[in-house]
């Protein structure tokens, strides 16, 4: 570095990412076709608090008993998935339950809200904006 530039030195609070993390950013939801709606999900980054604590729930339980069945890794699945969201707009309660039974349905939502919860940059800003609301299939 030379005499004229000058660097900033972030505090330690500059760094803090936990709070960012498990509160989550708005995803909006549009319908399979592409439609836009009014409905969104608040998702919450893969290194949030919830979504550690079910992995390591998962893994306790796999630890203890063994190998699951097909049908317990899609539960499993799904209950990570469901982990990362934090609240929705739709009518009924935000439960895990409802979520997860939400999201089994959903698959397009559950996917959206994987990548969401994987694009770190979006919680601060920074990450690029979808060209529309969700998916679209064809």
């Amino acid at each position: 570095m030379t005499d004229t530039q000058t660097t900033t030195s972030p505090d330690l609070s500059a760094f803090a990412t936990r709070k960012t993390f498990n509160d989550g950013v708005r995803v909006p939801l549009s319908l399979p076709d592409g439609t836009p709606t009014d409905r969104f999900l608040l998702v919450r980054n893969f290194r949030s608090d919830a979504y550690r604590a079910k992995l390591a729930e998962i893994r306790d339980r796999i630890a203890e008993g063994g190998k699951p069945s097909e049908a317990q890794r899609e539960a499993d699945r799904i209950a990570l998935i469901s982990s990362l969201v934090v609240s929705w707009n739709f009518d009924s309660e935000c439960s895990p339950v409802n979520v997860a039974a939400f999201l089994a349905d959903a698959q397009i939502v559950a996917e959206q809200v994987d990548r969401v919860a994987m694009d770190d940059e979006r919680f601060f800003g920074k990450g690029s904006k979808p060209s529309t609301d969700g998916s679209k299939v064809s």
